[in-house]
């Protein structure tokens, strides 16, 4: 049971991530957007934004990979370990490069899903 809640962890989680390269609503205030970067505000925005949407789209899937791999997927199971952390790490720095107040959740989750990893947490 828990690995298949942890599962759908890391499946929502990179899920998520998709709002970054989704259209953005007219609320200035709205967080996902690559199109403000907290640093790096002395490159081309638009080449910092495409950057920024590439590795939204790894760790997407990098996480997709690890939920897989967690629910027993043949060719995913062996490598979940490794995708789950590829995919915080990438998440981490987007986070950090297009920071808004309002993220604070998923750098926290980023961090646990490695200390997860690392910890060979969960065990089926």
């Amino acid at each position: 049971m828990v690995p298949a809640l942890f599962g759908l962890v890391l499946v929502v989680h990179g899920l998520i991530h998709l709002t970054w390269v989704a259209p953005k609503p007219d609320d200035p205030s709205y967080p996902f957007r690559l199109s403000h970067p907290a640093v790096f505000k002395r490159m081309d925005p638009k080449r910092v934004a495409g950057v920024g949407a590439a590795l939204v789209l790894i760790s997407t899937v990098s996480f997709l990979i690890a939920g897989l791999g967690v629910w027993g997927v043949p060719g995913f199971a062996e490598v979940w370990r490794v995708a789950a952390i590829v995919g915080s790490a990438i998440s981490l720095a987007v986070v950090a490069t297009f920071w808004h107040r309002w993220l604070m959740v998923g750098p926290m989750l980023d961090i646990a899903i490695i200390i997860a990893a690392v910890a060979g947490w969960p065990v089926a």
